[in-house]
């Protein structure tokens, strides 16, 4: 199984540098009263270290989870194992197929062979795992058998990469061994109606961030303006006391905009999820 309570311990002790950096920050220049040099650096890189750090917490545990629920049983789909044997002669068949794989079986899984579970919106592949949600910036596209020189499973994932100045999607076909075709099949009808929208796994998901969404929309505007009036407030100002009203201003310009990005993201999504 993978080895998620190592990724949540990671990510807490970057999150714990970051805090830390920010508190000695604080710590070193009450009231913002030094913000030059490593003070500044230690604001900045703690900052964003933080938020960094919050989000891989908020998220391996979420993995941590998923993961343990499945290992216990809990919202299993389908579940095999591929013993060493198999492993390796699927890796050899593996070679016949035109598309690469994104499955490439750890060292571990092929001395050992693997465990393959299917979840809701989670497959465990050995070592390995992969978030499968049927909608969102990464999300399954389809599920199916595959002949060939061997049977396998294939999975179809969707990300969104960076090329150049545009976001282009990138699709990873992920194929595994089939031993249990019962259980294969059940894995293949279930999604199959999940990606049709006959079964919605998580109903609020989108739900409540469309709720968020319009409400930033809403008070970060506000903010801004707040920033801005404190900005023209007549009467000179030291850097210490500009920092407030610049960063109010920022928030509430960047932050309207990422809001509306958000909003109308979350309503695709939200679509999507329903099968629409």
């Amino acid at each position: 199984m993978p080895n998620t309570r190592r990724d949540v311990l990671i990510s807490t002790l970057i999150l714990i540098a970051g805090l830390a950096a920010l508190g000695w920050f604080f710590l070193a220049s009450p009231g913002l009263s030094d913000t030059n040099g490593a003070h500044m650096l230690a604001l900045v890189i703690g900052g964003l270290v933080t938020i960094f750090g919050l989000f891989l917490v908020l998220n391996f545990r979420a993995a941590h989870r998923g993961v343990a629920r499945l290992a216990a049983g809990q919202g299993v789909v389908g579940r095999w194992r591929i013993s060493p044997e198999a492993m390796a002669q699927f890796l050899e068949l593996d070679r016949g197929f035109d598309t690469p794989n994104g499955w490439t079986p750890s060292r571990r899984d092929r001395r050992n062979g693997a465990e393959v579970i299917f979840g809701h919106e989670l497959m465990v592949l050995g070592s390995r795992f992969q978030a499968l949600p049927t909608s969102g910036l990464q999300s399954v596209q389809e599920v199916r058998l595959i002949g060939g020189p061997v049977l396998c499973l294939g999975v179809v994932t969707r990300s969104f990469i960076r090329e150049g100045s545009s976001v282009t999607p990138l699709d990873r076909l992920w194929r595994i061994p089939v031993i249990d075709p019962e259980a294969a099949n059940a894995v293949v009808a279930f999604f199959g109606k999940a990606l049709a929208g006959e079964i919605i796994v998580a109903p609020r998901r989108w739900v409540w961030r469309f709720r968020v969404g319009p409400a930033l929309i809403v008070i970060l505007p506000v903010l801004g303006l707040i920033g801005w009036q404190m900005l023209n407030q007549p009467g000179s100002k030291s850097e210490s006391e500009m920092i407030l009203p610049m960063t109010l201003t920022m928030l509430g310009i960047l932050g309207t905009i990422g809001a509306a990005i958000f909003t109308g993201l979350v309503w695709l999504f939200e679509r999507q999820q329903r099968g629409r």
